[in-house]
């Protein structure tokens, strides 16, 4: 198996460990995104360029709805005050 392999294998499972563990979608979403960023940071020396431009792909993708999470927290606290 290369590296691109084993990086979808271990993404996979770990979505369906949150899959079974997490609530709400919401917290689904921020956790997969810190397994992103993990899985990022420890192929950063082994990966060739094209699997690193992939993986921050999604990376961009999982932080834009990150941010559209905690500025919809953020407009709900603001609005009950």
């Amino acid at each position: 198996m290369n590296l691109g392999e084993v990086l979808m294998l271990s993404l996979t499972a770990w979505a369906a460990c949150l899959l079974l563990i997490t609530p709400s979608l919401e917290l689904f979403v921020v956790l997969f995104l810190l397994g992103l960023l993990v899985a990022r940071n420890l192929i950063e020396g082994a990966a060739p360029r094209a699997l690193k431009g992939r993986v921050d792909l999604f990376v961009y993708i999982f932080l834009t709805i990150f941010f559209w999470i905690v500025a919809r927290k953020v407009y709900e606290i603001l609005s009950g005050l």
